[in-house]
């Protein structure tokens, strides 16, 4: 019998995750951080990785139980998780106005677009039916249904919120230059 690692869980007391998502959210984190060290300080830097993570996470999380369950049972849930996405990107764009760091381009169109054709083909593919079965029968009774559209769709949900993260401006002599052209 082979495992598949997509398949592998972390419990951590009554909570569980797979471990690609912590992977997954781990490298988003680090990603994040790498890029926004050289537009503020390491402590600010830290701060905006972890709620561009957040958000993503949460975002993903609405549109998930949407389609697991529906809007008429998730209510509170996409209540809460929407108002925590708008809390942190509230937080985002006010410390954007001491260290700009948010550049929206066609990187978050695609990304966006193509979150939301991952989306649709999980759904397509009965991901979301096999899913709430999975869950009804508390993992044991059916297989875990993850599989490479989903993880998919959760490497996208990190990569929505780096996606604004502007390139950093370093200067060579007496004039700005971006990395990747002049300003």
């Amino acid at each position: 019998m082979t495992i598949n690692p997509l398949h592998i869980m972390i419990y951590i007391g009554n909570a569980q995750a797979h471990l690609s998502s912590i992977v997954v959210a781990v490298l988003s984190l680090i990603i994040s951080l790498y890029l926004l060290q050289k537009v503020m300080p390491l402590h600010i830097s830290g701060i905006v990785a972890m709620l561009l993570t957040l958000t993503g996470l949460n975002a993903a999380e609405i549109i998930y139980g949407i389609l697991l369950v529906g809007v008429q049972e998730m209510i509170g849930t996409v209540a809460l998780y929407g108002l925590t996405v708008i809390g942190f990107v509230a937080v985002l764009v006010t410390i954007d106005s001491y260290y700009p760091f948010i550049h929206l381009d066609k990187k978050i169109v695609v990304c966006i677009l193509l979150q939301a054709v991952a989306f649709y083909l999980l759904y397509q593919t009965g991901y979301f039916a096999a899913a709430v079965e999975w869950i009804k029968t508390g993992h044991l009774v059916s297989s875990d249904p993850a599989n490479i559209q989903w993880l998919a769709t959760k490497i996208l949900s990190y990569c929505i919120p780096i996606s604004v993260i502007k390139k950093p401006i370093t200067s060579r002599g007496s004039e700005q230059v971006a990395i990747g052209g002049k300003v």
